[in-house]
């Protein structure tokens, strides 16, 4: 597959103009259009996508040649000169629910989602003949029952927005603003120029902001139009939820305009379409919370891959799943907990509650960025106070836990950081001598405990314990930065996922021969390096995403890496929990490791881009850190 962009667009447009679809758009809008688009060659058998993976952000258009569109149910549909392939997809913005592969040499056009919104805002011919084809497509692909497979894709923010809209002028004053929220207990106002068409957006946040903290304000202008957000995020009632949330996240904005013919319709905040679309998680929330034995929790772990398909499946981006998909795994593990705490003995009963303590729940715990496969991580700090008596009691219920978790799917920790293991068992300050030896002088062990260990977060008990211990790491490790450039130093002597050739290092021998391991060869690193950074700009987030966003705005990354790691990350996490969600529902067990060979080119090149990305930004974190 090879993408280049278009130098001669009149051939392109007189080929549009010819296709049924496009027959009624202006030259003029083709022409904007196709500076957009970009020409894609296919040779015979080359896959454009396949069922599961992620929407390209646009659609294909044939141009010459033959492509065919088929599913797991064997329904094949046959595209040709002037098809348009990956229609019902845009849509929703999920995952492909078919696979199309080139039948002979191909010749396509793709054209980015934004101008095929352009076009369904401008032209109303396109518009319907759009819908027409998408929904006869989707008869056909769902076998006459179009609705199976737009119940989760096809949310449009029309159906949730707020209306009616509470509107102001721009030439009225901030004041009248601040009594309008304030009688109808609002936060937002859209404002609208004299021909009532969309001017900005103002909420009660710009107020406090611009106005309300500052203590020149006597003395400043108090029109709406000096204070709102000349250029909010603005949509239309057919652009899909996943979109939306997406659009605003990027854009760091709480609220979007949803207008039509540049006049404003509704109003719909990131609040409320994050609940729409995780509201699933949340019902299976509240199912684990009525559990009360182990069997039904480890029934609840087995379907863990349902609530991740369908948490993907309403996602443009893998990584925000994560977090979500994180929430369902520890609510699972604090019920194991209580389940283990009300089965132990009284005496270990009386000395967990006369000792303070904390249970701390490590890796991609600690982070939120469990997949469908996390291990145990977890360990006790005790109060001072505690003998060796009330350590031995501790380290019982960590042997209980470790195995009740164990019986419902948590696989025990290779490497025993378990409170089951006396060593993860300490008092604050003994917590403070081991991670000051690790950090003085590490050894392996102490690589490999440190960088679980610092991704940790309370998970049951005293917080003010754990909050010390994260208050001691973020200030002892920016003392001695060698502890973090000999930690990147053992992951760059380790094999690396790109080989001095640019191909991928694959497993060479055994079951696994073929595949690389997502983990161990690339998240590794990118959470790894991105800890680094954090422990040495003395910072306390956890989630790695989160991290590099803090780091951009302290200035230790710039804003260009940040959008490399975020792509590149994002296609890791991608491809690697859409591979376990796959294996597991056809009784497979989820694991770290894919076939690259078995992905799409598209996809094998958004890997190979990533793990080159990789190996850059461990290097040079090197570097950087090496120079203080």
């Amino acid at each position: 597959m090879k993408f280049t962009n278009i130098s001669e667009d009149s051939k392109i447009i007189q080929q549009l103009q010819s296709f049924y679809l496009f027959n009624h758009v202006p030259v003029k809008r083709l022409s904007v259009m196709t500076g957009k688009a970009q020409v894609v060659y296919l040779d015979k058998d080359e896959y454009i996508f396949k069922r599961g993976e992620s929407y390209h952000r646009g659609v294909y258009v044939i141009l010459s040649g033959k492509a065919e569109l088929y599913n797991d149910n064997g329904t094949n549909i046959e595209m040709v000169y002037g098809d348009m392939i990956g229609l019902t997809t845009f849509l929703g913005k999920s995952n492909y629910y078919v696979t199309a592969r080139a039948e002979e040499e191909c010749e396509l056009i793709f054209l980015p989602e934004i101008c095929i919104y352009k076009l369904m805002e401008e032209v109303e011919d396109f518009r319907i003949k759009y819908n027409k084809m998408t929904f006869e497509r989707l008869s056909k692909l769902s076998g006459g029952n179009p609705a199976n497979l737009t119940e989760n894709t096809y949310k449009s923010v029309g159906g949730c927005m707020v209306t009616p809209i509470f509107t102001i002028n721009t030439d009225e004053s901030i004041f009248d603003a601040s009594a309008m929220m304030a009688e109808h207990k609002i936060g937002s106002l859209v404002v609208t120029d004299d021909d009532g068409r969309l001017a900005g957006l103002l909420t009660s946040k710009q107020l406090v902001h611009k106005y309300m903290a500052n203590p020149d304000r006597e003395n400043m202008a108090v029109d709406v139009l000096k204070y709102m957000n000349v250029d909010p995020v603005a949509m239309p009632p057919e652009f899909p939820i996943v979109e939306a949330i997406a659009e605003l996240q990027e854009q760091g904005e709480d609220y979007a305009v949803v207008v039509k013919s540049d006049k404003p319709v509704g109003l719909i905040s990131n609040k409320d379409l994050m609940n729409i679309v995780f509201q699933n998680s949340n019902i299976y929330n509240a199912h684990i919370n009525g559990m009360t034995t182990l069997e039904q929790l480890r029934e609840a772990h087995s379907k863990l891959f349902e609530i991740a398909k369908t948490l993907v499946s309403n996602s443009r981006l893998t990584s925000t799943v994560l977090p979500v998909l994180s929430a369902v795994h520890i609510n699972i593990q604090k019920k194991v907990f209580k389940i283990t705490l009300d089965g132990a003995p009284s005496e270990m009963l009386e000395v967990m509650q006369k000792v303070g303590n904390s249970m701390i729940i490590m890796g991609s715990g600690g982070r939120r960025e469990m997949m469908l496969d996390p291990d145990q991580d977890h360990a006790f700090v005790l109060d001072n106070s505690a003998s060796g008596e009330d350590k031995k009691h501790f380290v019982r219920f960590g042997e209980m836990l470790a195995e009740n978790l164990a019986y419902v799917g948590y696989e025990k920790c290779k490497g025993n950081i378990m409170a089951s293991n006396p060593d993860m068992v300490k008092t604050l300050k003994e917590w403070k001598k081991v991670i000051a030896g690790w950090i003085s002088n590490p050894g392996s062990e102490g690589f490999l405990w440190s960088s679980v260990f610092f991704d940790m977060d309370r998970f049951e008990g005293d917080e003010k314990l754990v909050w010390e211990l994260k208050e001691f790491i973020s200030v002892s490790v920016p003392e001695r930065p060698v502890f973090l450039v000999q930690m990147l130093e053992r992951d760059l002597n380790t094999r690396q996922p790109i080989n001095f050739f640019g191909r991928i290092n694959l497993e060479k021998e055994g079951e696994k021969k073929g595949t690389i391991n997502l983990k161990s060869s690339a998240l590794t690193f990118l959470v790894d390096v991105t800890r680094a950074y954090t422990l040495k700009a003395g910072l306390n987030d956890l989630n790695t995403l989160e991290r590099t966003k803090h780091l951009e705005r302290k200035k230790v990354l710039s804003a260009e890496t940040v959008s490399d790691f975020q792509s590149s990350y994002e296609t890791i996490v991608d491809l690697l929990l859409k591979e376990q969600i796959a294996k597991v529902e056809h009784g497979g067990e989820a694991n770290k490791n894919i076939d690259p060979s078995q992905l799409s080119l598209y996809n094998q090149e958004r890997l190979k881009n990533s793990l080159q990305f990789i190996t850059k930004y461990l290097s040079k974190a090197l570097r950087n850190l090496k120079m203080g």
